[in-house]
Parts: structure tokens; C-alpha cells; sequence
């Protein structure tokens, strides 16, 4: 079974998150993030898996949030399951789903102490590395952050689709001057931007 999950955010800049606890620790879980699974619902809604981690996170938490981040795939003892990084938009916990038992705001350095399942430990062990990345490139505003590491994503890909589809010389361009500047210490919105210069000038 294929599943779509989300690591909520309180907000940028404090650090929480929101885990729920299933209903009668159901599937051995005393608190875990919200997930549900995609078979048939995607055909029957019509939606994408964003957005059903989005329905997900409402149904099990009260919770309304936004997709920021794609964190990883993770398998599960009976799905294997995308998550997401995102942040509350609104909602409350008091319009939790029959699913739960409760919805927690918890401090990021206290899952590992909540989280009982071996998989869930390393979803917020992965999650804790992305968000100290996200909070150093956003200054302290881990939304920012994590909207800069998707770009960079973004980037990356789009550099290496430029590099693919060169031509010789306009390939050659972009390697001398990328070894003649040191692009090692740039972005890769950085060195996009500058291979993409660099190329439409030799193409002139």
C-alpha cells in the first residue's frame, strides 16, 4: 500500500510540531505523525499525493497545512509512505478525526522521547537534520529555509538538464568558467544562473 504523510509545523520560527495519538494506540502507535493511505482515493477524489497528505493531516488532527519540503519515502510495516514537511495554516486540534485520541504541540528535541516506532524515530531523526539545515538558510526562519532547499532542488535538476542537452562549445564554456571562478562554494540557483548566462553568451 502507498500512503502520504506530513511532519507539521507550529510556524516558522519555534521549534513545535504537531504528532497525534491514534485511538487505542491503534497499529502499536502511542503518538505518530499523520498519515493515511492512497489506495482508490486517488481515483475516487481525484487528487494528487500532496494534496491527500493535506486531507490526511486535517481528518486525523483538525489541523489545515501547507506542503513545504518532500522529505523522504519511508516503509512501513504495512505501506510505504511519502512525507512531507509543512506548516499549520489554520484549523485546530478540537476538530480532531474518531482516528485519534489526542493532538500534541511538541518541542522538535522531544520526539525521539514520544515516538515509539522504530520508523518514526528515524522520520523525525531525518526531519531534525532538513529542519536545522532549513533554519540556517532561512536566518532563523526554518518556512524560508525549506522554500530555498526546495529551490535548490529545483535547480539542481534544471543545471544538469542544461548541461545534458549543451551543445560542445557551449558545454566547454560553462566548464572553463566554472573552473576559473570556483563554483564549489555556490548554490545551485547560483551556478544555474550562471551556466544559463554563460551559455547564451557563447550562443550569440
Amino acid at each position: 500500500k502507498n500512503s502520504a504523510g506530513m511532519i507539521v509545523l507550529d510556524d516558522s520560527t519555534q521549534g513545535q510540531v504537531w504528532v497525534y495519538s491514534p485511538k487505542n494506540q491503534f497499529g502499536g502507535y502511542k503518538n505518530t505523525f499523520p498519515k493515511g493511505t492512497l489506495e482508490g482515493l486517488e481515483k475516487s477524489t481525484g487528487l494528487g499525493i500532496q494534496e491527500q497528505a493535506i486531507r490526511e493531516v486535517f481528518e486525523e488532527t483538525g489541523l489545515q497545512a501547507k506542503p513545504l519540503f518532500h522529505l523522504g519515502d519511508y516503509t512501513k510495516t504495512t505501506s510505504n509512505t511519502r512525507y512531507f514537511v509543512g506548516v499549520k495554516t489554520g484549523g485546530s486540534p478540537t476538530m480532531m478525526g474518531w482516528e485519534a485520541e489526542a493532538v500534541k504541540l511538541v518541542p522538535i528535541d522531544k520526539l525521539d522521547d514520544l515516538l515509539n516506532v522504530a520508523v518514526d524515530k528515524k522520520i523525525a531523526k531525518d526531519f531534525i537534520e532538513q529542519y536545522n539545515q532549513a533554519l540556517k538558510l532561512g536566518e532563523g526562519n526554518a518556512v524560508k529555509g525549506f522554500e530555498i532547499l526546495v529551490n535548490e532542488e529545483k535547480s539542481k535538476v534544471a543545471l544538469q538538464n542544461l548541461v545534458d542537452n549543451a551543445s560542445g562549445d557551449l558545454l566547454t564554456a560553462w566548464l572553463d568558467k566554472a573552473k576559473a571562478i570556483n563554483v564549489n562554494n555556490m548554490t545551485w540557483a547560483q551556478k544555474y544562473e550562471l551556466a544559463k548566462a554563460e551559455m547564451d553568451y557563447t550562443a550569440k
